[in-house]
């Protein structure tokens, strides 16, 4: 029973981080370009992680952020242990691509990216734990 209440949470945890680095990489500033020129004012340029640099990085992060919080919704219905190596392995891939957008590009890193960092700690978390119980 415990370890049902484990995994259920794992995959919980795994769906709702999904979804918040999709929308982190869709929606959030990945980089943030500020220039300013003597007499003719400033102007701001934000990039989400899905545009450039880096946007073939992005748009595979998010294919694979998207496949988590499917199918950690799908094994939520159904709380079935044969998806669990499906879900690590989908976890483990996110959080290495996105570490490798992170490497790739570390100038102007706005909002988008750290956020970011958070939630593949948690994802990458949440990914080892259901690994630790599905045994």
């Amino acid at each position: 029973m415990a370890q049902g209440h484990r995994r259920r949470t794992a995959y919980l945890v795994l769906t709702a981080a999904g979804a918040g680095v999709l929308l982190a990489l869709l929606v959030l500033p990945w980089h943030t370009y500020a220039v300013s020129v003597k007499g003719a004012g400033s102007f701001r340029l934000e990039r989400t992680a899905v545009e450039s640099p880096g946007k073939g990085l992005g748009r595979v992060a998010a294919v694979l952020a998207a496949a988590l919080v499917l199918a950690g919704a799908s094994a939520l219905s159904r709380l079935r242990p044969g998806v669990d190596a499906f879900l690590v392995a989908l976890s483990m891939g996110l959080v290495a691509v996105l570490g490798a957008k992170l490497v790739l590009n570390t100038d102007f890193l706005g909002s988008g990216a750290w956020v970011s960092v958070v939630l593949g700690v948690v994802v990458s978390s949440a990914g080892l734990s259901l690994r630790r119980t599905s045994g």
